[in-house]
């Protein structure tokens, strides 16, 4: 079982680092709306990928990064953070 666990965090080093790069960006930074959207869009990819890896690993995990995906779904914006975002640039 541990060597499932290595082998699942070498395969999300890349997009998870990505994505906190991109989120801390986001944070201190003031950025165009296109910015927030590619953003949305590339968080919720690396969650359904991490949800993914995770399906066979940890069923908590994977149930939590799916709650991730549906937050930052860019399809279908989650009403919450329109309104973050709203609140942030007023």
């Amino acid at each position: 079982m541990s060597g499932d666990h290595a082998s699942v965090r070498q395969q999300l080093r890349l997009p998870l680092s990505a994505a906190v790069v991109l989120l801390l960006g986001a944070a201190f930074g003031r950025w165009p709306y296109g910015f927030y959207q590619i953003l949305r869009l590339l968080v919720c990819a690396s969650c359904v990928y991490r949800a993914m890896l995770f399906m066979d690993v940890s069923r908590g995990r994977m149930w939590l990064v799916i709650a991730i995906a549906i937050l930052f779904n860019p399809l279908v914006p989650s009403a919450s953070l329109d309104t973050i975002g709203r609140l942030s640039t007023a």
